[in-house]
């Protein structure tokens, strides 16, 4: 749902829309390039496979971005630092092809940032070269992407999509004050943590708070689905927009065809 919501927030900025293609070199044999090629399509969408960057990432000016690595810690520029896009600045030899983007970071920092080039292992002894921005555009972010970010406020949804211990944890300690937390969607029996982590609680306030009763994990429980969709899956987008091409594909095999006579082998 990230993906859609991101989508619809660019829609509403009045620019012109900027794709950000990366550059990709192969390091393997001649007879795994087809292969590496497949898998290298297959994770597309999936930046953790590819080092966080992005085959193809849409922007505009005015777009809120975050990034995907370290660029200067002297200066607070960490993976998940969140910034926005001000200017794009296009390479003199190729308008096509932009060479700088100018991001405003927070107190005002603002930093004109390159595209880095990084490898990885896209199957075993095939090896991909990516040179690419390391941003992506951060209106709705994964509780996986907001790992170590300290924010305040956020919109959660900590329904049913939750689905490891831990997990429900990890969101609602980004937000740095109560009041910022808002939630659209929240499941508490999917709010889990794990046995191992309780016994150890338990065992540290036996030993230095004594006065404090131990956590009893709770037992599992069905757990009753009663939230409602605020935002169209993918899936279903998908779906809807193939469904009348799916109708129009039946009318036409509907048709009745005169069936052709089989010929006859004369000796």
């Amino acid at each position: 749902m990230c993906m859609q919501l991101n989508d619809a927030m660019l829609k509403a900025i009045p620019h012109p829309e900027m794709k950000l293609v990366a550059k990709d070199s192969l390091d393997c044999s001649k007879c795994m390039i087809t292969k590496a090629r497949a898998c290298l399509q297959k994770y597309e969408d999936d930046a953790s496979m590819t080092a966080g960057l992005e085959e193809t990432i849409i922007i505009k000016e005015g777009a809120k971005v975050m990034l995907r690595r370290n660029i200067d810690v002297s200066l607070g520029l960490v993976n998940g630092s969140i910034g926005v896009v001000q200017k794009v600045r296009w390479d003199p030899e190729d308008r096509t092809k932009p060479k700088q983007l100018v991001v405003k970071f927070a107190n005002n920092l603002i930093h004109e940032l390159l595209p880095i080039k990084s490898k990885f292992e896209i199957i075993p002894r095939a090896y991909v070269y990516r040179e690419q921005f390391p941003i992506c555009v951060a209106y709705a972010l994964t509780i996986h992407k907001s790992q170590g970010l300290s924010l305040k406020n956020a919109l959660m949804d900590i329904g049913t999509s939750i689905f490891t211990c831990g997990q429900a944890y990890v969101a609602l300690s980004r937000v740095t004050n109560l009041h910022g937390v808002h939630l659209i969607n929240v499941d508490f029996k999917s709010i889990k943590a794990q046995a191992s982590a309780i016994t150890e609680y338990n065992r540290l306030r036996r030993k230095y708070r004594a006065d404090l009763s131990e956590i009893k994990p709770s037992k599992p429980s069905k757990s009753i689905n009663n939230e409602r969709e605020w935002a169209i899956r993918k899936t279903v987008a998908t779906v809807q927009e193939l469904e009348p091409e799916k109708k129009k594909r039946k009318n036409c095999n509907n048709k009745k065809t005169t069936p052709k006579k089989k010929k006859k082998c004369v000796k």
